[in-house]
């Protein structure tokens, strides 16, 4: 899953005086929707509109500090360990980019109880009303029809 950034960025009048300019204190400052359960982009959105910035609780973070500028809080107090391991181009002759559904707002649910309501409608129900109640299309590589077949075969259900 891919991340989403809204930044706010505040530019303030540069004082006269140039050496005055570098010596203003710059600040970054984040908020976890992921901390928040704000996951799906109706719950951020909503979020947006009704709440008041100057009452979130930001955190400062200082990506500045780290090698890769990570704009989140993040435990770095095994990366000399972590430096010195293999890397994984040494390991593996072939990698690539690892699983991508190409539909993960409708293949990845956040909850169980949603994976398993969504097991029992690929399991139970007919294929063009599945198409119909969630607006499927195929695409190169899923098809639905063997999407259901697979969960019918692999899974039994309750």
């Amino acid at each position: 899953m891919v991340g989403v950034n809204i930044s706010f960025f505040i530019k303030y009048k540069t004082p006269s005086n140039p050496i005055k300019s570098k010596s203003i204190n710059k600040k970054v400052f984040y908020f976890s929707t992921k901390e928040h359960d704000l996951i799906s982009r109706k719950d951020k959105l909503e979020y947006l509109r009704n709440t008041d910035f100057q009452h979130i609780n930001w955190q400062e973070i200082q990506p500045q500090l780290t090698e890769n500028f990570w704009f989140i809080k993040k435990d770095l107090s095994m990366a000399s360990e972590y430096q010195n391991f293999h890397k994984i181009t040494d390991i593996f002759k072939e990698y690539n980019s690892g699983v991508e559904s190409g539909n993960d707002k409708f293949l990845i649910p956040y909850k169980l109880k949603s994976l398993e309501a969504l097991k029992q409608q690929f399991h139970n129900s007919p294929l063009l009303k599945i198409i119909q109640l969630h607006n499927l299309k195929d695409s190169r590589d899923w098809k639905i029809s063997n999407a259901q077949n697979d969960i019918k075969i692999r899974f039994k259900t309750t």
